[in-house]
């Protein structure tokens, strides 16, 4: 905590001794998707900008967005996360006591002149909710909806995954299974703990979340070693979803290291989903997979016919 102390308040005094670089920070932020200085328009500009009227409720807000704007993680800058509920509230606030202030203006008009006034204030609210709504709102809600399942597909998942997989049994899943088995002592986020990835609270995860550095998936034989070596329970799949914290090359490679790994057997492939138990029948797993492992003799042929399958699952092939 000594050392925490330390370091924020030499970013206080920093901020102090720099004003013109702190306020640079402050208004041209970059985010995860977006380019330096729209994220302060994100939290305005459905509202018209009209918190702006009311400073003296808006610094309220401000060390939450000061927490957000200069954190080193681009992704809190996106209001498709949490982050932004800390600030929003003040927001909400320096709204009403703005709008309260612009009602009180209009006295100064006379009666003819104020219903121009409202209907001009509506006008401007109402284009700035659009207009944020449609460029932004729209293409944020579809970023994050994008591998949303029909309701009857994931019940279906849900139900299999239930079924199969015993609540106290160590999983290692991709990121949209994760939430579904979650309610475990172990369960990690593909391709932990075979390879660790955005492991844990330290700097390299930090790094790695943020994109500054690369992910270099291990040769295809260090990595089955790790698999064999690690013991965890289950391994769940799914060939078409997304696929973060990896791209899609990484996440195949290694996907496929999984599916040939004779220490795991494929125990259900259906409804998008391939679920390996460890020590479950290898071969008999390959057929549920769709691939018939007597037909191969060399371990490169077999190789290549579940490479040939993944493709299909993910839809590169016919």
């Amino acid at each position: 905590m000594l050392v925490g102390g330390k370091r924020q308040q030499t970013s206080f005094l920093n901020l102090l001794r720099q004003p013109l670089p702190a306020l640079q920070a402050f208004l041209f932020c970059p985010g995860h998707t977006s380019a330096p200085g729209v994220y302060p328009l994100l939290l305005l500009a459905p509202l018209g900008f009209l918190p702006l009227l009311a400073p003296d409720a808006l610094i309220f807000g401000l060390p939450s967005y000061a927490l957000i704007a200069l954190s080193e993680r681009p992704i809190m800058r996106e209001l498709g996360y949490w982050h932004s509920s800390l600030v929003l509230p003040w927001l909400m606030v320096a709204n009403a006591i703005a709008w309260g202030r612009l009602l009180r203006w209009e006295q100064t008009f006379s009666p003819p002149h104020r219903t121009q006034w409202h209907q001009l204030l509506a006008l401007y609210c109402l284009t700035c909710l659009l207009f944020s709504a449609w460029r932004y709102g729209l293409p944020t809600v579809h970023r994050f909806t994008h591998h949303t399942l029909p309701p009857e597909q994931a019940q279906a998942i849900r139900a299999l995954l239930n079924r199969l997989i015993t609540p106290d049994a160590s999983v290692s899943a991709t990121s949209s299974l994760v939430p579904l088995l979650a309610h475990r002592r172990e369960i990690y986020l593909f391709p932990n703990p075979f390879q660790p990835f955005m492991w844990g609270a330290s700097k390299e995860a930090v790094k790695e979340q943020m994109g500054q550095k690369k992910f270099p998936p291990l040769p295809p034989n260090r990595f089955l070693q790790q698999v064999m070596q690690t013991p965890v329970e289950f391994i769940a799949l799914m060939p078409r979803t997304h696929l973060g914290p990896l791209r899609k090359t990484d996440y195949t490679a290694l996907a496929l290291s999984v599916l040939t790994c004779p220490a795991y057997g494929v125990i259900a492939a259906q409804d998008g989903v391939i679920i390996l138990r460890r020590g479950a029948d290898f071969l008999l797993g390959l057929r549920r997979l769709g691939v018939d492992a007597s037909a191969f003799s060399e371990p490169q042929n077999l190789f290549e016919a579940v490479r040939e399958r993944w493709r299909q699952l993910m839809g590169e092939v016919q």
